[in-house]
């Protein structure tokens, strides 16, 4: 038994409770108090005060992101990500924030003769401009070359990479297959041209050798964030299911216990089962607790893609952008569509799954809450959860139909969003409302009882960086610390910003019993800061410390 002593622990619980001292006993919160109270109540207790002058809050909780996606990536990719690495004792891997920069290391590493394929991974168009097939054949042309998208929503490949693993057998007619002006493919695959088909890449990209170093790195990255539990957000989608939970029945070990949630995506096991709806309800209800262990949890639900990546524009907005592009539902795909998807859905709802909906344009929200009228209708249900994942657009008739038809709709935002916002205001793209007004509406989130927050990284989009999340949900700050034009104020306090990483994140899974705040019966797993994080006199400064001690059931985790 140890009681540990805090100069502040914030529990995170309903009242918002402060104390000085917790309790734990083989890995659970048994009390917390005040200090020297809880050492006279627990005489023979261990008393641990490394962190008597720091501040203690719950372990965060990464609610979204694909690890194993992201470990192959780091694993068997070069970086040229627009966005900084801190892989912790491996070391960090600076931004690639131009055109230049990503071009100076894709020479580098082609000049690398011994390698058999050149994968990267990173690559952004607002920030390293269109590249096609044409300009990486110049670089190399005698060996694939693969630039993955850091949305991990597309690919750019050389012509012997398109050739070799088959992209140019996808029909050209297929949303997001980019076509040159003679009507080859010009190398850019994104949406449903690349992400059904992102197996073929198998050969070099599933490099399972390399997949320990990414699952490190991973994890590296998550802990010297802070992170006590993440989860699987495309369960299905990289191996396959069964691989994928050998993959995360593995993920945690005595040196770092992180708890993983595993959410299964429909469209790939219905592609497994030849589109037999029937057999992918079968199969996946046959899986719901089957796998389940102290750290992996098989979440009673379902992933489904509205539209797609908005950093790609490839969304589902109530008007065109100002180029006259308009969006195409991502939910289509054999005999599916946005109007079967009621119907697709409603087996598993009628048996008490959960869904969770990739939504980013206004016209995505306001259909999916509309889906979600119809399947009350359909099946009454009190106790159900559906989340927006995302969010990114939103329009008043979305909050509206909301409100008026007394849904409940958890809101899971990437506010990271925030540092590409002044690239999407010059690009010129979108319609003014929608930067100025429509852009992660999170105030009025969190200001109506119809809607919850949390708040995710969608690594490998992002870092696993909850606190940086926060931060600009709170700041609306850019990359370059410039506050975004909004013509209201949308800013979110700092205590609903920390709730949306810790107890509402830990929530948006329904793992709220195991973690997510500081109180009896729940895991002592908890992060220590030597400031203040609701310090707020020095403009949020104290939201970008780095996380100084992670303790988790108890135990402090090493950062060496």
């Amino acid at each position: 038994m140890k009681i540990f002593k805090g100069k502040k622990v914030y529990l995170m619980d309903n009242e918002f409770s402060t104390a000085t001292g917790i309790a734990e006993e083989e890995g659970k919160i048994i009390e917390i108090g005040n200090f020297e109270d809880l050492i006279h109540k627990y005489p023979e207790a261990e008393k641990v005060l490394s962190y008597q002058n720091d501040y203690i809050y719950p372990g965060f909780v990464e609610p979204h992101s694909h690890p194993m996606l992201t470990s192959y990536f780091l694993g068997n990719c070069t970086l040229i990500d627009f966005k900084h690495w801190d892989f912790g004792k491996y070391g960090v891997v600076p931004a690639c924030l131009t055109r230049k920069d990503m071009l100076d290391r894709l020479k580098k590493e082609v000049s690398n003769k011994e390698k058999d394929a050149f994968l990267f991974f990173g690559y952004n168009q607002q920030h390293h401009g269109k590249i096609t097939a044409k300009e990486l054949d110049n670089l190399e042309d005698k060996k694939p070359v693969v630039l993955l998208y850091g949305t991990g929503h597309g690919v750019v490949m050389n012509t012997y990479a398109m050739k070799k693993f088959g992209f140019d057998l996808i029909p050209k007619d297929t949303f997001g297959c980019e076509l040159t002006e003679s009507g080859d493919y010009n190398g850019n695959f994104t949406e449903t041209a690349y992400m059904p088909y992102i197996s073929y890449l198998a050969p070099v990209l599933y490099n399972n050798e390399n997949l320990e170093k990414g699952k490190q790195l991973y994890l590296e990255n998550a802990k010297v964030n802070g992170i006590i539990a993440t989860a699987e957000y495309m369960g299905g989608g990289t191996s396959g299911i069964e691989k994928e939970i050998e993959f995360y029945q593995n993920f945690s070990d005595e040196n770092y216990p992180i708890h993983m949630s595993f959410l299964t995506n429909y469209q790939h096991v219905n592609n497994e089962f030849n589109n037999d709806n029937q057999k992918t309800f079968e199969y996946i209800d046959s899986m719901m607790g089957k796998y389940d262990t102290e750290n992996f949890k098989m979440l009673k639900a379902l992933k489904f893609f509205f539209d797609g990546a908005v950093i790609d524009h490839q969304i589902m907005l109530s008007e065109p952008l100002t180029n006259g592009t308009t969006g195409k539902w991502n939910y289509d795909f054999k005999d599916h569509n946005i109007n079967t998807f009621v119907e697709d859905f409603l087996p598993f709802w009628k048996d008490g799954y959960d869904f969770y909906i990739h939504s980013q344009g206004d016209l995505s929200q306001l259909t999916l809450a509309k889906k979600l009228k119809e399947l009350l209708s359909r099946a009454p249900r009190d106790d159900y959860k559906m989340s927006i994942q995302h969010f990114a657009f939103s329009n008043d008739d979305f909050f509206n139909f909301v409100k008026s038809n007394n849904l409940h709709v958890n809101i899971s935002a990437l506010p990271a969003y925030m540092d590409i916002w002044p690239m999407w205001t010059e690009a010129g793209l979108y319609p003014e409302h929608f930067l100025t007004h429509d852009f992660l509406r999170l105030k009025d989130v969190i200001e109506d009882n119809h809607f919850t927050l949390s708040i995710h990284s969608d690594a490998c989009n992002m870092p696993t960086r909850p606190l940086y999340g926060a931060y600009k949900a709170i700041t609306r700050k850019d990359a370059n610390d410039r506050k975004i034009e909004d013509d209201r104020i949308q800013n979110i306090d700092v205590i609903s910003g920390i709730r949306a990483i810790t107890i509402e994140a830990a929530k948006q899974n329904r793992n709220e019993m195991l973690f997510g705040s500081l109180e009896s019966g729940k895991r002592a797993s908890f992060v220590v800061f030597e400031k203040d994080l609701f310090e707020t006199k020095n403009n949020y400064e104290n939201l970008k410390q780095k996380v100084k001690n992670l303790i988790m059931n108890g135990n402090e985790i090493s950062f060496s």
